[in-house]
């Protein structure tokens, strides 16, 4: 009897023990949640939300999340119902190309397509990287037959890409998994897959503070971070000539509106030179595209004093549109 009492008594200390970790472990998850909620900035002047929720458990679960809710329309006619004709073209790329926290009528699709009179459709991912546009070409078998022979294929990205590389090693607090990713294996890419039970694990917003930190000091300018970029580029060139023989695939490198990436854009000379110099793939620099000196704020949302953001406003692309689209389309 009196072991009896013992055994409750423990048992009961173990129980209350046990309730007051599980209690903390949500305190503690409901801090970090709001950690990492703020640590993101999503501050606009109108009520648009973040554009993924906090919580994507697999790569295809955020693809379809993407193409069924927040994926724009293509550009098919201009504003007065009349279809723009000619050969499509296919934007890829991050929220740069998506055009987020612009209308309609100020992304950069929008006026490629009155600029060059072409259907454009837009398959930019708000937070994409190259391999977001590998992993659409190579899942999405309907790209393919929803769009037929275009002429130019646009990536559309910055130098930043090259740090959304390493994201997917831990996932970007608080929405895990927006980061499609590969490696390198044996020379070959692989996609990285994260539905295993145990990768639940690293979900835990607490954990997401110490990983986030991990990726602001990380710089991604390795070796076999080029090399990485280099090959998705490359297979998803390959992919695109596979299925759209004629086509021309196009990257359009947007720099970051800070000094040291305008005046010297360490990371991607290299490979922009090696890209562009026999591999079919045709280079396009902003800075290059036009004789004024874009890489102002004034060229930036923030310039503008409408939000915190230093994504392009439609001052940007009207400067840039003209010159851009006659540089694809010179012999």
């Amino acid at each position: 009897m009196k072991n009896r009492k013992m055994l409750k008594k423990i048992l009961f200390i173990l129980s209350c023990n046990i309730l007051i970790l599980i209690s903390c472990l949500i305190l503690l998850e409901i801090l970090g949640y709001y950690s990492n909620l703020n640590s993101i900035d999503y501050k606009t002047t109108s009520e648009e939300k973040p554009p993924y929720p906090f919580i994507m458990h697999s790569d295809d679960e955020f693809y379809k999340y993407w193409k069924t809710e927040i994926k724009r329309e293509p550009y098919l006619m201009d504003e007065n119902g009349k279809a723009y004709t000619g050969r499509p073209i296919v934007i890829f790329g991050c929220s740069l190309a998506y055009g987020l926290y612009l209308n309609n009528n100020q992304t950069f699709g929008y006026k490629l397509a009155n600029k060059m009179h072409r259907p454009v459709y837009i398959l930019a991912i708000p937070g994409g990287s190259p391999a977001h546009m590998l992993y659409q070409l190579q899942n999405d078998s309907s790209i393919f037959k929803e769009i037929k022979d275009p002429e130019f294929i646009i990536w559309v990205g910055s130098s930043c890409h090259k740090d959304r590389l390493y994201y997917h090693f831990y996932g970007n607090a608080p929405s895990q998994y927006c980061y499609i990713a590969y490696e390198l294996k044996n020379n070959q890419l692989k996609q990285l897959k994260r539905n295993h039970w145990y990768n639940k694990f690293w979900n835990l917003q607490i954990l997401q503070i110490y990983f986030r930190k991990i990726q602001e000091e990380r710089k991604a300018i390795k070796d076999d971070s080029y090399e990485l970029l280099k090959r998705i580029f490359l297979e998803s060139s390959n992919i695109i000539k596979e299925h759209w023989k004629n086509s021309t695939f196009i990257i359009l490198n947007i720099r970051d509106w800070d000094e040291a990436d305008c005046n010297e854009p360490y990371y991607y000379n290299r490979i922009w030179d090696e890209l562009d110099n026999g591999l079919d793939i045709r280079v396009f620099d902003m800075i290059n595209l036009t004789q004024e000196n874009i890489c102002q704020l004034s060229y930036t949302l923030k310039g503008e004093g409408l939000i915190d953001d230093l994504h392009p406003n439609e001052r940007f692309w009207d400067t840039i549109i003209d010159s851009f689209s006659d540089a694809i389309t010179a012999n």
